[in-house]
């Protein structure tokens, strides 16, 4: 058997997954065909803006509103009421961000410093993906 009509395992299955047969052999392997990468999906040119939510919890109600206010006077859509657990008051700020914006920890430092300066701590934040308007 000359070398030409030698085939790998992988050529050998490859070409019989796609109905090759020995009478269409002409002594020469066929060219294998091109690989094909998947088609990686093109990110959106204008990617969606992320909605934030933030943590903060104080122990008496009079320091959480008065963080309530302050961050409604800043913008920030605020929802005040007693925590799950009923011991501490929550607020929870919310306000909406573009991804590629690179405020989200200028916002968690101040956040930080203002829960501190009212007794309160500030626990974290959740981001929320919405979808672009189209």
């Amino acid at each position: 058997m000359p070398i030409a009509a030698i085939w790998v395992h992988d050529t050998l299955v490859s070409y019989l997954s796609e109905e090759w047969r020995p009478e269409h052999e002409t002594g020469v392997p066929p060219p294998r065909p091109a690989a094909t990468t998947p088609e990686v999906p093109k990110p959106p040119d204008d990617p969606a803006p992320q909605r934030v939510q933030h943590f903060l919890y104080f122990p008496k109600a009079k320091d959480s509103k008065a963080v309530a206010d302050q961050l409604s006077a800043q913008g920030f859509t605020v929802e005040r009421r007693k925590s799950a657990e009923g011991k501490n008051w929550l607020v929870l700020a919310t306000h909406t961000v573009s991804p590629e914006s690179q405020d989200l920890d200028s916002v968690r430092d101040t956040l930080e410093r203002l829960a501190q300066a009212h007794s309160g701590e500030y626990d974290g934040h959740e981001t929320t993906v919405t979808p672009a308007p189209g």
